[in-house]
């Protein structure tokens, strides 16, 4: 396996947020049936907003509220 170049390096911060917003939110879609493989989530801003604000998480590193988007870092996620 080889792993994502844009990933490689990035700090421990990066990694938590990833682990904490996975393991709320879900890593992957259950499948329909048996025979449809389960795909990988994609998470929505408001989604990732949410689950850091519901934690008490400062999501100013994540997003600029005017307009709402991400930052450099919150598009990594």
């Amino acid at each position: 396996m080889k792993p994502i170049t844009r990933f490689v390096g990035l700090d421990r911060a990066f990694w938590a947020n990833i682990k904490l917003i996975s393991e709320t939110l879900g890593y992957s879609k259950r499948s329909k049936g048996k025979d449809e493989a389960r795909a990988l989530r994609r998470y929505a801003l408001e989604e990732v907003s949410n689950c850091l604000a519901q934690r008490g998480l400062s999501t100013r590193h994540n997003f600029v509220s005017e307009p709402p988007s991400e930052t450099d870092f919150g598009k990594l996620l």
